[in-house]
């Protein structure tokens, strides 16, 4: 889960003829406040099980976000630098841990396969009337948690529109970008990142 939120928020920042990892290096150079709606569709091939809901990040570079999940299976994801959060409304509990350095994924196995070239990048693909640019790495190490991470930019734009990732089960997860803004990241943005956690709740630390 923490990877695919990690991966979402490259996305917003890639631009055309860059690989995902140099656009995340470029965005540590730059600790803006970056606000990104999203949806994200599961698909269970085996199962034939799909959902699909809308999904709100707040980040600044290099590991402080917040990840707000609707409905169904709604779940509020805060790393605030030093420990990770997690808040599932149905279970009325907050899992607490200590933020590891794989939120980061700059040397994790999903970040070196996005550093180096795609293994494809056709020109002539069209999305809701956009042509533009499918690009597909492809995981040969089987060290990844994805085989497969696609991204398909439109021409003329700084981002992804779409971006598509399928895990070792052959189960896929869509992100469709549908808005990002940016601006300084002042002093006052802290309080973004504290998990509002409900009175009654359960903290059940995981370390």
């Amino acid at each position: 889960m923490g990877m695919a939120i990690i991966v979402a928020i490259s996305l917003t920042g890639c631009v055309a003829g860059d690989t995902l990892g140099t656009a995340w290096e470029r965005q540590i150079e730059e600790p803006l406040l970056n606000y990104v709606v999203l949806t994200q569709e599961i698909v269970w091939p085996l199962t034939g099980d799909s959902i699909s809901r809308m999904l709100e990040l707040w980040f600044v570079p290099p590991n402080r976000f917040k990840a707000c999940y609707g409905e169904p299976d709604s779940q509020i994801i805060v790393a605030d630098g030093t420990r990770l959060w997690t808040y599932a409304p149905e279970n009325r509990q907050v899992l607490v841990q200590e933020q590891g350095s794989e939120l980061t994924w700059r040397d994790s196995p999903l970040g070196h396969l996005l550093k180096v070239e795609p293994a494809t990048v056709r020109t002539d693909t069209t999305l809701e009337g956009r042509l533009g640019q499918l690009l597909t790495w492809l995981d040969e190490s089987g060290e990844c948690q994805f085989t497969r991470v696609e991204a398909f930019v439109p021409f003329g734009e700084q981002w992804p529109w779409r971006a598509r990732l399928v895990d070792v089960g052959g189960n896929s997860t869509t992100y469709s970008l549908l808005r990002w803004h940016r601006e300084p990241a002042s002093a006052d943005i802290d309080g973004i990142f504290v998990l509002d956690i409900p009175r009654g709740v359960e903290i059940v630390p995981l370390d």
